[in-house]
């Protein structure tokens, strides 16, 4: 048995979960992007847009996830590099 690979349930969870999270990101940031969704609270753009942008990524690697590609760590390891950038940035920033 191959020590890396994971349990298929946790593989299966960790797909459905970053294709959903994507989806609602990509949903809710567009919702209000749009103006069809107002949060009640001051909106940083730069960040919902990012943030809208980077669920299509979720979904990709999610979808990644569930085929076993290859690809699929170096996915998640982007999307994972991205947000730690953007949360330094921000911090930096503010």
């Amino acid at each position: 048995m191959d020590s890396k690979r994971l349990s298929p349930y946790i593989q299966t969870a960790a797909a459905v979960i970053a294709f959903v999270f994507g989806l609602v990101t990509i949903l809710v940031g567009g919702m209000t992007l749009f103006g069809f969704f107002d949060p009640g609270y001051i909106i940083f753009v730069p960040l919902l847009i990012y943030n809208t942008m980077i669920g299509f990524f979720y979904t990709a690697t999610g979808i990644l996830i569930w085929q076993q590609h290859h690809k699929a760590l170096q996915a998640s390891k982007f999307i994972f590099l991205f947000n730690l950038v953007v949360l330094i940035i921000i911090t930096l920033l503010y």
